[in-house]
């Protein structure tokens, strides 16, 4: 995928002069994906993307390109944007500004279908805006299967997790008693304590019945 700032590089050095092959090779794209991220960007733009309207227009070009740099979609993935649009009930994307999004927490998100990925993704924008995404704890399964991931990728990466996993287990063990006591609660009545098995002396009373009767047959 070539990002929003690669592609904006490549209309910056067609504007300049460049060539298509030009201003891929300044960017590390082959002329096809040169071409391909110069469309894309225009086509963001809702500007035509052949090299005649740009020379033509150059202001044109660079005016909507400070104001598309200026939204978080330039920054941020645009299907990423779209989605978080979608589950935010947000009217238009301009809506989507650091601090609003530092107001969600990362459950919220991901209990939304927002990837661990692109969750990393949104914390890493808001840092650089010095926010973060609202703090809160795994609340849900997915959250803690999420997080253990993160702890598992830090691993492997040779960090020290032992003080991670500790917090982990600490935060899960409220959420297992939880488990238990409602499995309890649940599980069919005996009449009996948990654990007790039913003594000689209390045999069913079909079963004495049927003693009785032996008894007194002839």
């Amino acid at each position: 995928m070539i990002s929003n700032l690669t592609k904006a590089n490549v209309l910056r050095s067609v504007i300049a002069g460049c060539s298509v092959a030009q201003a891929g090779k300044a960017e590390k794209l082959g002329t096809e994906r040169a071409r391909t991220a110069l469309n894309r960007i225009c086509e963001l733009l809702n500007l035509p993307n052949d090299l005649d309207a740009i020379h033509a227009e150059p202001d044109l070009y660079l005016e909507s390109l400070a104001h598309f740099e200026s939204l978080p979609q330039f920054e941020l993935r645009t299907p990423l944007v779209a989605k978080l649009r979608q589950v935010l009930g947000l009217r238009s994307c301009r809506q989507l500004t650091p601090a609003m999004l530092a107001q969600v927490t990362a459950s919220q998100l991901i209990n939304q279908g927002i990837s661990i990925v692109a969750l990393a993704d949104l914390q890493q924008w808001l840092l650089k805006h010095d926010l973060s995404l609202r703090h809160s704890p795994p609340v849900t399964e997915v959250d803690f299967r999420e997080a253990r991931k993160a702890i598992a990728l830090l691993d492997a990466f040779d960090f020290d997790t032992e003080s991670l996993e500790w917090q982990m287990n600490h935060l899960a063990r409220p959420r297992a008693r939880g488990r238990g006591r409602r499995a309890a609660a649940t599980a069919p009545s005996t009449g009996r304590p948990a654990g007790e098995s039913p003594s000689a002396g209390s045999a069913p009373a079909s079963a004495s019945a049927s003693a009785s009767a032996s008894a007194s047959a002839p």
